[in-house]
């Protein structure tokens, strides 16, 4: 039987006895982070920073500094962070010292009791100052060796449903805070209410986790270990168009001059209800990063405006934010602008079997090449998955690379899992494959 037909592209209903896909997607996660989804969490939070060339005498070295965290939302090295992350215009340097431009460190953890390490380098895709959250590519290791995104295999956090967060479900907070020493830092918290901005409901995302300076950009997980938003402007105790800090100090060196004082960044501490940016909102960038990246390999640097060299006395403590102006959510980019695609984008929609409504929560799962459903034993074998939102659709975070064949899947708590080894894509293959999944309930 032909499961991807070019004309439908729907995937017929497999009757299958396995419970493995159901035991893995299971949607009723343990109260508290599971300990093996809580380590692969952290090895997919990063931080992030620039890169300055020194000039002393004849000699010219290049260091990474220590900005801020982001999130690896894929195998191949796309990274979420936030826009004022990568925005060095606020960066003071040595006056024999220059800003590298468009182009950032990533640390790597290995162990949570040792600190990051320089690994690879990124450059921006898209950045939307407005929404203030960015989405980069890791090109290069950090010796200078280009990388090949698709052979990465990195360490993720897949992408989640903030739609479906309500007061009171547990989050995750995970990053660099710059305190506390230079490993990274897990709190846990409640989603203490949301807040509209613009005409957007759910433009914020109210937490009591702790969280402080450093971890703009980081990583916050649900239960499932599922990213759902991302800590953005930190220790605020307004949100929205008004923002404001209750204490706000320079706590850690992090222009690297040796010297502790107003030219470091300003971190917030005290007790406060912090903000996130929710996912739901990056995930028309996402879609747009994978777009450019499709069409053209090499991304487009971020342009790095020239160091502010204002006295750091006349400086404001952080980047002043652009509310937003959309009276609704960012529309979906339109996927038929994907041009010279690399690779095959896989969106779709999930629904039950014998009433068409839609699935919400169904995943679609993607096995790496050559792990076939009966040899399926962990979420290492996974290459990526979607969850599908409200109206049960889903859109893969990561493109199927074409010469390559894959083991799909599809399944929810409840309902027959559906899945075709062995699923080819070839040159033939259109850039962007669009199915019907269709899963019937468990009698």
């Amino acid at each position: 039987m032909k499961w991807l037909d070019r004309k439908t592209c729907r995937i017929p209903i497999l009757r299958l006895t396995a419970a493995l896909l159901l035991a893995l997607i299971a949607t009723f996660p343990a109260a508290a982070l599971p300990r093996d989804v809580r380590l692969r969490v952290l090895k997919a939070a990063v931080r992030l920073g620039p890169i300055i060339d020194i000039q002393e005498g004849a000699a010219r070295t290049r260091r990474a500094l220590t900005w801020g965290s982001g999130s690896i939302i894929s195998p191949t090295g796309l990274i979420l962070t936030n826009a004022h992350v990568i925005d060095t215009s606020q960066l003071e340097v040595p006056y024999n010292a220059r800003v590298v431009p468009g182009v950032f460190a990533v640390y790597i953890t290995t162990q949570s009791d040792q600190p990051p390490v320089v690994s690879y380098i990124a450059e921006a895709v898209v950045v939307s100052q407005e929404l203030d959250l960015a989405v980069l590519q890791i090109t290069t290791r950090a010796n200078g060796d280009a990388v090949t995104p698709s052979q990465l295999s990195l360490p993720y956090v897949a992408i989640g449903d903030s739609d479906q967060l309500e007061a009171g479900d547990n989050i995750y907070i995970i990053g660099y805070p710059g305190i506390g020493g230079e490993t990274v830092t897990f709190t846990a918290g409640v989603v203490s209410g949301f807040t509209s901005e613009g005409g957007v409901n759910r433009a914020w995302i109210k937490t009591d986790a702790a969280i402080s300076g450093g971890n703009s950009g980081g990583t916050c997980v649900d239960d499932a270990g599922l990213l759902v938003g991302v800590p953005t402007q930190v220790g605020r105790g307004g949100v929205g168009e008004n923002p404001q800090y209750v204490d706000c100090r320079p706590l850690a060196d992090t222009n690297g001059n040796g010297v502790l004082d107003n030219g470091d960044v300003c971190v917030p501490v005290g007790g406060f209800i912090n903000a996130l940016r929710p996912i739901a909102l990056a995930k028309p960038l996402i879609a747009q990063a994978q777009q450019r990246l499709a069409a053209s390999p090499a991304p487009t640097y971020y342009p790095t405006p020239t160091p502010n060299r204002t006295p750091a006395a006349n400086r404001t403590a952080s980047p002043t934010r652009t509310p937003l102006r959309s009276p609704t959510p960012l529309p979906q980019p339109t996927p038929t602008t994907l041009v010279a695609a690399r690779g095959v984008q896989v969106v779709g929609t999930i629904l039950d079997a014998y009433t068409g409504w839609p699935i919400p929560g169904a995943l679609f799962v993607v096995l790496r090449p050559g792990i076939t459903y009966a040899a399926w034993e962990t979420d290492e074998d996974i290459y990526t998955y979607a969850r599908a939102d409200s109206l049960g659709t889903f859109a893969l975070p990561d493109l199927l690379m074409r010469g390559k064949s894959y083991t799909l899947a599809a399944g929810l708590r409840g309902y027959m899992p559906v899945y075709q080894d062995g699923v080819e894509i070839n040159a033939q293959t259109p850039d962007i494959v669009e199915i019907t999944v269709r899963l019937q309930g468990q009698n």
